[in-house]
């Protein structure tokens, strides 16, 4: 049985040496915001979380943002750096949620579940009030950004105690290719440990010349008010296979920090093939986690960030807005009844829909690459899958030529 929110099902075609194919098939609803339609606003937004109840803060935000466009809104600075710290905490979290309890076990290694429990609870906590005030656009209590400490010193610990071995400050600044290696290889941190198991697991896997997809991170205004807006008003398929300029991108956190100078220059040394490995997908999620507590460090300061939200009005009345998620950019596009009150027409674009395109990353990352036996191949690309996080079930079957 299908679960409700669908499930992706990944097909592989192996004559005993190269994958000739790589389908995805997804039984994913294809319009789910369609129950927020012929609503209220308030009362649309008000179900956004309940609807989506994966990444139900971006969601929120994403939401907010569209809605706030279309009316014509301004977001006061308090309020935008609330929503900020909402997108990097629920980042956190998730990728946290897919390295302690999900990957291990792919790897041979038990999950963390008490060390993914514990933050948890600093997570709801801190994030429980926030989501509701962003939801009704509530004002800040007097306190500010005060109750974010306690979520972002227990995120802290934990990375520098078990996940990376050092403070993230220090792993951010590890630029080297050399110093990464020893650390891999010297480091008794967890992390240390999933990247040792997951170069041996690809070490078999050669991968095509070529495979690698264009990456995005931040949609510039302009692409979102034009491109993006147009396809989701004309093509309601488009949420399904989305592009940009007729090509499908990567999302996520190798997206989004590719400028990094080691991502850089894994790049340089392994080749941009191997450079979009399973292996440099998790160093690139591990990197981000690093920077995700200076980030909310300084958004409770006031600091100047690089905002992971864009909003533009258009038309209609109606309003788009991109957030970027644990899993990468997701667009929310809504189109309100005159004189502005109701709901027309709501759609959504989600990572997943870009991280698994049947010529996204996930499929041209596979199709080509040559393996040594079956198994080979499965664990790669359950790692492949894995490091692009769907945020649905997926299974994987392997078909011979």
């Amino acid at each position: 049985m299908e679960p409700a929110e669908g499930r992706l099902h990944l097909h592989l075609t192996w004559d005993g040496q190269h994958v000739c194919d790589a389908r995805v098939e997804s039984s994913r609803p294809l319009l789910p915001c369609r129950v927020l339609e012929g609503r209220s606003a308030a009362e649309s937004l008000a179900l956004v979380p309940r609807l989506f109840s994966v990444c139900a803060r971006a969601q929120t935000v994403a939401a907010i943002g569209a809605l706030q466009a279309a009316q014509g809104g301004a977001v006061d600075q308090a309020h935008g750096r609330e929503r900020e710290l909402l997108l990097a905490a629920e980042c956190a979290h998730e990728h946290l949620w897919r390295l302690l309890l999900d990957l291990p076990p792919l790897l041979g290694q038990p999950a963390q579940a008490s060390a993914f429990i514990a933050l948890r609870h600093a997570y709801e906590a801190a994030t429980r009030g926030p989501l509701a005030r962003t939801a009704r656009a509530d004002p800040l209590p007097p306190a500010g950004f005060q109750g974010w400490s306690a979520f972002i010193e227990a995120l802290s610990d934990l990375l520098a105690q078990s996940v990376l071995g050092m403070p993230p400050s220090q792993f951010f600044e590890m630029h080297d290719t050399r110093r990464w290696d020893d650390w891999r290889h010297d480091s008794s941190s967890l992390a240390a440990r999933w990247l040792q198991a997951v170069e041996a697991a690809g070490a078999a896997v050669e991968p095509a010349a070529g495979s690698a997809c264009p990456r995005l991170a931040w949609p510039d205004p302009l692409t979102l008010q034009g491109e993006i807006a147009e396809h989701l008003l004309a093509e309601p398929l488009w949420s399904r296979q989305p592009t940009l300029q007729g090509r499908a991108c990567e999302p996520g956190a190798l997206a989004r920090q590719q400028a990094h100078p080691l991502l850089c220059a894994l790049h340089l040394r392994e080749g941009p093939d191997r450079a979009a490995s399973p292996l440099v997908r998790l160093q690139a999620r591990l990197i981000e986690l690093a920077q995700l507590v200076g980030r909310m460090r300084a958004l409770c300061e006031g600091d100047d960030v690089m905002s992971w939200t864009v909003s533009r009005p258009l038309p209609g009345p109606a309003g788009v807005a991109a957030v970027e998620t644990a899993r990468g950019t997701l667009v929310h596009r809504l189109w309100l009844d005159l004189p502005g009150t109701g709901v027309r027409q709501w759609r959504t674009v989600a990572p997943t829909e870009w991280a698994f395109h049947p010529a996204g990353p996930w499929a041209t990352g596979l199709i080509g690459a040559r393996a040594p036996d079956q198994n080979a191949l499965h664990r790669h690309a359950q790692l492949l899958a894995h490091a692009l996080d769907p945020c649905v079930p997926y299974e994987i079957t392997v078909h011979h030529a």
